[in-house]
Formats: structure tokens, C-alpha cells, sequence
């Protein structure tokens, strides 16, 4: 998957309304759903699996 690094919380995901959540190694904690709009919304999300 492509992303665009912003920091190391989170990357932003090319052609979608969502952002990857980011533990300090890089690994997915969760993807999230944003709705913009006059501010931004979560709107749901789906955990991903700790890191082994």
C-alpha cells in the first residue's frame, strides 16, 4: 500500500477518506474513517492485531 508519511502517528491513505494509526515501530495499530467537512470526523475504525 502507497501512503503519505505525516509524522510518525499516522499516514494518510491515496484515493480513500482514511488514515492508518501508527504505533512508534511504524506498524498499524488501526485504520480509521475521516469525514471532512467544516472539521474533520472519525467515523469508524478497525483494529489491528498487536504486534507479536
Amino acid at each position: 500500500m502507497s501512503a503519505t508519511r505525516l509524522g510518525d502517528d499516522f499516514v494518510l491513505i491515496p484515493d480513500s477518506d482514511g488514515a492508518w494509526i501508527l504505533r512508534s515501530d511504524g506498524t498499524a495499530v488501526a485504520k480509521v474513517e475521516v469525514i471532512r467537512h467544516s472539521g474533520y470526523t472519525v467515523n469508524g475504525y478497525e483494529a489491528c492485531a498487536p504486534k507479536a
